[in-house]
């Protein structure tokens, strides 16, 4: 097992002409309780869990950028929790040369904060324990990397990533990335995504990343709007 603080290359050269595409899955994995304060959720998790197949996520990359975002194309009124749960309403556009992860906040209507507003932008290389143990996913041969993230109320969360090195590119799902290997799966908390399926060189269009907006990092965001939260509790 070894400790690095991942760095990809520093710089890539040329411009791809087709863009590959990477479809991932939801997972939730909820503890359901049938008694207790947390059982009022139960029926809600359930429901997410049963329509999560439904939700259809794909990542577009080249060697230098990428953007994941969501396919809201099926969602209606019955598997609309699985959608939500995700927290993939935003897409997050990926910077390899930059090293940059950017994403707009989703707003909160209740807190007063307006959606778009912020632009969150994140570095994409972070520290990752890289370890040893190997796993097959889906056919994919990958490797296991963690590391832990403090959330606004101080918990440690611990993150889980498999990545596979035969495919060069430092991206994954949502806002995770900077490993040296497309990430397969990856878990945090009660979440996790899996790749099922990489095509290559397709025609699809990676948009223009967006550079309007408040700037501030994730981090900063989320401890800005538990703040508002706290304030509002106090009323």
């Amino acid at each position: 097992m070894k400790y690095i603080i991942l760095v990809f290359l520093t710089a890539i050269v040329g411009t791809a002409q087709t863009n590959h595409i990477a479809h991932y899955n939801i997972k939730y994995l909820f503890k359901t309780e049938n008694s207790g304060a947390g059982a009022r959720f139960t029926p809600f998790f359930d429901e997410a869990k049963k329509y999560e197949d439904e939700v259809k996520l794909v990542l577009i990359f080249n060697k230098e950028q990428a953007v994941f975002q969501m396919n809201e194309e099926h969602k209606n009124s019955e598997n609309k929790r699985a959608f939500s749960f995700c927290g993939c309403d935003k897409p997050v556009f990926m910077n390899a040369i930059n090293k940059t992860i950017k994403f707009y906040n989703e707003g909160s209507l209740p807190m007063g904060i307006p959606e778009d507003k912020y632009l969150l932008v994140n570095d994409l290389f972070l520290d990752w324990e890289l370890h040893d143990e190997e796993k097959d996913i889906n056919g994919f041969t990958t490797y296991k990397a963690t590391r832990t993230r403090t959330d606004v109320q101080g918990n440690k969360i611990l993150i889980t990533a498999w990545y596979a090195p035969e495919f060069p590119y430092p991206y994954g799902p949502l806002n995770y990335g900077g490993l040296p290997g497309l990430i397969v799966q990856v878990q945090e908390g009660n979440k996790m995504f899996v790749l099922s399926k990489i095509e290559f060189d397709k025609n699809t269009v990676i948009p223009t990343e967006p550079t309007q907006g408040e700037v501030m990092t994730a981090e900063e965001y989320k401890k800005m709007e538990y703040e508002t939260y706290l304030n509002m509790s106090k009323r």
